[in-house]
């Protein structure tokens, strides 16, 4: 009996001794996880006022502008008021403080890439069409853009997205 009362004992130790490991590797794991780097990171050249441009870093491609105040004021004054959007996304300012408006670059219609135009933007393989603020020209067909978390550095010349 005390035999196997020392067997069990010393199994009870090493499965301890597993699970503290365990835990401590899962704690080293997401410690090291929580610091890394942004998952994507853009240098961004110098921006001209009401330009947007499209910015491409490995699989993902965005859109980057800065919008004058006047701009988005008029944007936003003819904008959808007549239309209700199904999305609570057309109530948030998809313009951020300093005027900057980052998207990704593909579309609501199965990712289609998106294609800047006269009046905003458009996808290449359909017919949606989305204003400067992302808002969709057919809100019954299309959804708007969706707003993407996103930081610049300080100088505004590296935009990072997680």
């Amino acid at each position: 009996m005390s035999n196997r009362k020392q067997q069990l004992t010393r199994t009870i130790k090493v499965l301890v001794g597993v699970a503290a490991l365990a835990m401590v590797y899962v704690l080293i794991d997401f410690s090291f996880r929580q610091a890394s780097p942004p998952a994507y990171q853009f240098r961004v050249p110098e921006l001209q006022i009401d330009k947007p441009i499209i910015l491409t870093e490995s699989n993902l491609m965005v859109i980057v502008a800065r919008y004058s105040a006047a701009l988005v004021d008029s944007l936003q004054q003819g904008g959808r008021l007549d239309k209700i959007s199904s999305s609570f996304r057309q109530q948030e300012s998809m313009v951020d403080a300093d005027g900057y408006f980052v998207i990704r670059g593909y579309g609501s219609h199965r990712g289609c890439p998106l294609e800047i135009v006269a009046n905003g933007f458009r996808e290449s393989c359909s017919d949606a069409e989305y204003d400067w603020l992302g808002r969709a020209s057919k809100p019954e067909q299309y959804a708007d853009l969706e707003k993407i978390d996103y930081y610049f550095s300080q100088n505004h010349s590296l935009l990072s997205l997680e």
